[in-house]
This record gives structure tokens, C-alpha cells and sequence, in this order.
């Protein structure tokens, strides 16, 4: 076992004395050193670094209990930007997001390129961001990546839309703009932002169920990212559901994703209204949400049939790891209830009677953002130890 050092001991220390703060809105040196058992002493030490460094502020007094009042401190929301980029979708989408998950300015490009020129178009995306903050707050790069995305060394083992294999996009980031990277899957993060600024913030297991042009969810385990083994954990989209089905881009047959994703809603879509023919998924998810909106039969068989499949993908979830709280995301959350109500019937047929009805299927308020916010707060935790 490895001794640990003085300046180990230190950084733990000060994280511990951000985290604190950063959990109440205002706080003292004294409640700090109470909360966190460290001595007066160091806390005040410490905390005379982080204010020097502009993570914390001295915001007022607080309430005298005989003698001087205590100063209170505080963690500004805008002391550190990150940029949380979504490589997830039909665009790669990126955000500036500050330390309370707010975001403050956002650029899309399109995510239509593969191998090196999509790689060479994240490029653009971040050097696009980064025109819009001061570099003397700029915290680092987060990024959640479709497919299999090792979190510890930032490869992305395997990408299906973009064509990468074994992609070592961190280092390539890390190489170009000398600031800490962090990467994960879309679903992951998104699981993360939900954790941490979603419906109910004191539950320690949720699973994120994303759906937008792929399928996949992300897990978060005693409130940490479970990846799985081999960092393929939740690749739900690519487990098939109709053994003569469809053919999947992934090179298999009847996946989740050739009958619930955004790409096969928009299919489906096509052959009811052929006036769609030529719009982007986008714009015929836009209608079909409209035509729901209207009591359309058409699409309410449309939406039902995506929510019978993604229930049975639910049941499974429920079935192997009994987690109460399943979280819906993406573009096709925006089909409401007559979507959810079909995910829950499906569920509750499909999954021991028991089990579903402890589970709640609950839609996010995050809303498009919540792989960029996510990927930010993957940044924060690992640079600052915030959650």
C-alpha cells in the first residue's frame, strides 16, 4: 500500500473543504471545520487558497452568537465554465455550463462526418466555445460519446455513427488544448446530470433511459457511473427485440433501435403521413407530437409501439437490477404520455408484479442539454471532487 503524501493529504483536504461549501449556499469557517472535522486552522488556510484562486468568496456575516460575527463564504456559480460537448445525436451539440449546471451559451455543428473528420469537427466545436469564455475561469473539456467509451483513459472503444474504433479522443484533446478532458458515454453523463440537478437528487440508483437517434442507458450505482467491465454497460439500443426484424447499423437484426429510436419513428412516421417524405427526424418528431397533440390514431399507434418496445427494454432493467427510479430522456420524451403510459403497461406485463410497481418511469426536465451538463459535471467532479 502506497504512503500517502503531504500534498495528497492537501488536495483531499481542499476538496472537502469546496464540496462542503458548495453544498450550502452560504457557510462559515467554523461550520466547515465542524462538518468536515479538520482543525480551524487548516480550514482557514485552505480556504485562503480557494478564494485566492476565485472558487470561493467571502458573501457577509452571519449571526453573532456573542462576539464577532462569522464570515460566510461561498461558491460563486460562474468561478469555473466547462464545456460539455453531445457527440449523441444528429448534430454534435456543446454547451458552456458553470458550476451549478446552468448553461450560459451554446453552438451546434453538423454530426454527419466520420473518422478523423468528425474528430476534426469536435475540434471545431470546442474552439467555436471557447470564443465566448475567459480563459482565466475555463475549467475543461467534458464530452459524452455514443458507443463504448472507456472511462478511465478516454478511448472510445467503439462508435458506430462516427466509425470510430479505438479512438483515443482524450489524449488527442487533452494534447491540443492543455486542460484537464473528460469523456463517457452520452447516456452515462446524462445519468450523472440527472443525479445531480434532476427530479430527486437524494436518490442514490437511477437509470437514464435515452432515446434519440441510438438507444442506451445509463446506470449510476450508490451514486457513482457504473460502466460496467468493459465500459459497455446500458447498450441497450443494440439488444435485439425482433429476431426477424430490421436490419440494425450495427450489423445485427431486429435491435431496440430499428423500432424505438428517433430514426425509426421517423420511418414509421413516413409511411402514415407521406407529406414528411424529405423533412429531417427532427421536424417529423415535431409533427408527430402535433398530430398526437391533436388525437391522431396514427400516431398514438406509432408512439404506442415505441413505448411497448422500450417497456419491454424497462422490464429487463427492472428485473436484473430492482432500481426504483428509471429516467426518460431525449428527443422522443417529447411524445408525452401517451409514450409513457405505454412504457409503464408494457412494463408492468412484462416484469414481475412486485418489482414494477415499486419502479417509477418518470421524464427528465433537464431537457436537451442534459449530455452537455452531464459531461460538464463529469469535468467538475473529476478536476474539483464537487459531488
Amino acid at each position: 500500500m502506497k504512503k500517502t503524501t503531504h500534498e495528497q493529504t492537501k488536495i483531499h483536504n481542499m476538496r472537502l473543504i469546496l464540496r462542503t461549501i458548495y453544498g450550502n449556499s452560504t457557510i462559515s469557517r467554523a461550520d466547515v471545520a465542524r462538518i468536515t472535522k479538520l482543525t480551524p486552522t487548516t480550514v482557514s488556510d485552505l480556504t485562503e487558497g480557494l478564494i485566492a484562486d476565485g472558487l470561493v468568496a467571502e458573501v457577509g456575516f452571519g449571526v453573532s452568537i456573542g462576539g464577532k460575527p462569522p464570515t460566510l463564504l461561498s461558491v460563486p456559480s460562474d468561478a469555473r465554465i466547462a464545456v460539455g460537448i453531445d457527440l449523441g445525436d444528429s448534430e454534435l451539440r456543446g454547451s458552456l455550463i458553470n458550476l451549478r449546471g446552468e448553461t450560459l451559451y451554446s453552438a451546434s455543428l453538423p454530426g454527419n462526418l466520420k473518422g478523423d473528420e468528425a474528430v476534426n469537427q469536435v475540434i471545431a466545436l470546442i474552439d467555436l466555445l471557447l470564443e465566448h469564455v475567459d480563459r482565466k475561469v475555463f475549467l475543461g473539456i467534458g464530452l459524452g460519446s455514443p458507443g463504448l467509451v472507456s472511462l478511465e483513459d478516454g478511448v472510445v472503444r467503439r462508435a458506430v455513427k462516427y466509425q470510430w474504433q479505438e479512438v483515443p479522443l482524450k489524449a488527442i484533446l487533452q494534447q491540443k488544448y492543455s486542460v484537464p478532458v473528460a469523456i463517457a458515454n452520452d447516456s452515462h453523463v446524462a445519468a450523472l446530470a440527472e443525479y445531480i440537478y434532476g427530479i430527486d437528487p437524494n436518490e442514490e440508483n437511477l437509470v437514464l433511459l435515452k432515446v434519440g437517434e441510438g438507444i442506451s442507458a445509463g446506470l449510476i450505482l450508490s451514486g457513482k457511473i457504473f460502466a460496467g467491465d468493459g465500459s459497455g454497460a446500458g447498450e441497450i439500443g443494440h439488444v435485439s427485440v425482433e429476431p426477424n426484424g430490421q436490419p440494425c447499423r450495427c450489423g445485427h437484426i431486429g435491435c431496440l433501435e430499428t423500432v424505438a429510436s428517433l430514426r425509426a419513428l421517423a420511418q414509421m412516421t413516413r409511411e402514415v403521413f407521406s407529406e414528411v417524405n424529405g423533412m429531417s427526424n427532427d421536424a417529423i418528431l415535431d409533427r408527430l407530437v402535433r398530430e398526437l397533440e391533436e388525437g391522431n390514431p396514427e400516431s398514438i399507434q406509432i408512439a404506442r409501439r415505441a413505448g411497448e418496445y422500450l417497456g419491454l427494454a424497462v422490464a429487463n432493467i427492472v428485473g436484473l437490477l430492482n432500481i426504483h427510479k428509471i429516467v426518460l430522456a431525449g428527443p422522443i420524451s417529447t411524445l408525452g404520455d401517451v409514450l409513457t403510459e405505454s412504457i409503464v403497461a408494457s412494463m408492468q406485463e412484462k416484469a414481475l408484479d412486485t418489482l414494477s410497481r415499486q419502479t417509477q418511469i418518470l421524464v427528465s426536465k433537464l431537457g436537451t442539454n442534459i449530455v452537455q451538463i452531464g459531461a460538464a459535471a463529469l469535468v467538475q467532479q473529476t478536476t474539483l471532487g464537487l459531488f
